[in-house]
């Protein structure tokens, strides 16, 4: 991890020349595909901003954890963003810890998102995510400024529903980096 970030309304400094990517996904092949070509691109120089340059060095498959029980508890790595998105007009709106309806829009925008990746609603109708330690951060994001929340939240739901979120994400906007989370505990507080 970089321990010496510095954030600014333009630029994201590094307090070393080095930062760890990680890649997450719940399907296999894409897993393999991107797997390959990260492995093709090692120690090939990548053109940057302002004369920079990066070079991937190491490609690693580290080994998941699976939830084993119908609770648990993550950290988001990357902001929880939450969508709420208007077909008729086009429009988004983002919403996160601070929104006193949180809980109920979050657990309504996963599960229709869970029910999209295939999961039968009979298996995802107890789902429950509430927020333990968490709180709202405000992310630029493609020229705009978006309303999102870190920290840690509560899963409850199948196991199979639980593991499938924490090898695709939680929330919207997850291709673009946002809803990684970490487990840090399962059937009950974290540790």
């Amino acid at each position: 991890m970089c321990e010496k970030l510095q954030f600014s309304k333009t630029e994201i400094q590094l307090g070393k020349n080095q930062l760890n990517i990680t890649f997450s996904t719940a399907d296999y092949n894409t897993g393999c595909i991107f797997m390959s070509a990260f492995i093709k691109q090692k120690d090939k120089p990548i053109p940057a901003p302002f004369s920079n340059e990066m070079k991937l060095v190491s490609v690693n498959l580290v080994p998941e954890k699976n939830v084993t029980s119908s609770s648990a508890v993550v950290k988001m790595l990357s902001p929880l963003c939450i969508r709420l998105h208007k077909a008729e007009n086009n429009s988004d709106r983002y919403i996160s810890v601070a929104n006193p309806d949180f809980t109920e829009i979050v657990k309504q925008v996963i599960k229709e998102q869970l029910v999209e990746s295939g999961f039968d609603e009979k298996l995802i109708s107890n789902f429950e995510i509430k927020p333990l330690n968490a709180k709202k951060t405000v992310v630029y994001h493609y020229k705009n400024y978006i309303e999102c929340s870190l920290g840690s939240f509560s899963i409850n739901a199948d196991k199979s529903v639980i593991n499938y979120l924490l090898k695709s994400g939680i929330g919207s906007r997850k291709s673009a980096g946002f809803g990684f989370a970490e487990l840090l505990s399962e059937g009950g507080e974290p540790n």
